[in-house]
């Protein structure tokens, strides 16, 4: 065997091995999307709920005013307000194109950014077994942060989801349950960062969905899981959940109200639990107003 050949099949050992080691590192979370970055003003991922409609492209437009829980009278109080634009097109009747804007504004320092963009083909749900049902999907990235283009001279993700659902009606009560599980492949210029910092070549996200749904009224549960692998291989955890009330005037319009908390995964011994429910260093609160279209 070559010398090339040999080194070539010794990456791809070493590449599939990154993988698994970033997708089974968890002891926290049992079972099987993307973030390349997840702070805690971020709502986006919560707010990209599209309404069905007769057209074939649909959309929604969410404003949402986030704060701190807790005000510790120290500069660090969140406050700003984040719009975001979900639109998606249904092609061939079973493929929906997705795509996701959302920009920061950040009421503290007057100063706003762009996310960077989320893009989604994802095939219409079919049955895995049972009630259940399977959508796969291919993802994208396109670096339009200043930290990410500048900063981290972040050049784009490409990468795939498995997502799980039921069918409607499969539980009683109003309650439905979602999971999904992604994974990207980051491109970089460099594998640091400016200031030195490693920069992440994979991002995995688990995110489940528990809601109920009565008359018009709906609450959420969402829990998201992420790992990160740097190209040093350091092993990032991180989680976001959001908890939310939502009324839907009609079809159309709809208000809620959430709190969201955000952290490590994991004690700084890299062993315990930091998963909390609230922190009065993290936690933020929010109102917001989503109009479909």
């Amino acid at each position: 065997m070559s010398t090339a050949v040999a080194t070539k099949q010794k990456n791809l050992l070493l590449s599939f091995s990154k993988l698994l080691a970033m997708l089974c590192v968890s002891p926290y979370f049992l079972g099987l999307s993307a973030a390349h970055s997840v702070t805690t003003q971020n709502t986006k991922i919560l707010n990209t709920k599209i309404k069905p409609a007769e057209s074939n492209f649909t959309g929604s437009i969410n404003v949402a005013r986030v704060g701190s829980l807790v005000d510790n009278q120290d500069g660090t109080k969140t406050d700003t307000i984040d719009s975001t634009a979900s639109l998606s097109y249904l092609f061939a009747e079973k493929y929906k194109l997705n795509s996701i804007f959302y920009y920061n504004q950040n009421l503290n320092t007057q100063k706003g950014d762009w996310d960077d963009l989320d893009l989604s083909l994802v095939k219409k749900p079919a049955p895995l077994f049972s009630r259940l049902l399977f959508a796969p999907g291919i993802l994208g990235v396109i670096p339009m942060a200043k930290s990410s283009y500048i900063r981290k001279e972040y050049q784009g993700g490409i990468g795939g989801v498995a997502k799980f659902s039921f069918e409607p009606r499969t539980f009683v009560g109003g309650l439905d349950f979602k999971f999904s599980l992604s994974l990207i492949k980051n491109a970089f210029k460099y594998e640091t960062t400016l200031d030195g910092k490693p920069n992440s070549e994979y991002s995995s996200v688990q995110k489940f969905v528990a809601s109920h749904a009565y008359k018009k009224l709906t609450t959420s549960l969402i829990f998201l899981h992420l790992n990160t692998l740097s190209f040093q291989n350091e092993i990032r955890e991180s989680f976001i959940h959001f908890e939310e009330i939502g009324y839907d005037f009609n079809s159309r319009f709809s208000v809620a109200v959430g709190h969201a908390n955000t952290g490590s995964a994991l004690k700084p011994n890299g062993q315990d639990s930091n998963i909390l429910l609230i922190n009065e260093n993290s936690s933020v609160v929010y109102a917001s107003t989503t109009v479909n279209f």
